[in-house]
């Protein structure tokens, strides 16, 4: 007999706060992406999501999507996450 309230659902709107470890050195990455961005863009920079940064190049991009869609190399790192341990 199965019972329908046993099963627990994941609600995606509401994702869980466990702390998200990030590489050193992608975080260090998406930090100059992100300062490259304000210095060119200082008298209209929009507030971004977050940076991309491919794990493999060190390539990487400023988004504005709150729901990126990301390659199997790339790697999502939130605005609040490259200001709040800024060096």
């Amino acid at each position: 007999m199965v019972y329908a309230g046993s099963r627990r659902t994941e609600d995606p709107s509401h994702p869980l706060n466990y702390p998200v470890l990030i590489d050193p050195t992608i975080l260090k990455v998406a930090r100059q992406i992100y300062r490259d961005y304000c210095e060119t863009h200082a008298s209209n920079a929009k507030r971004p999501s977050g940076v991309v940064v491919n794990q493999l190049t060190y390539q990487g991009k400023v988004l504005f999507s709150t729901q990126p869609i990301l390659l199997p190399q790339e790697r999502f790192i939130p605005i609040a996450q490259i200001e709040a341990e800024s060096p």
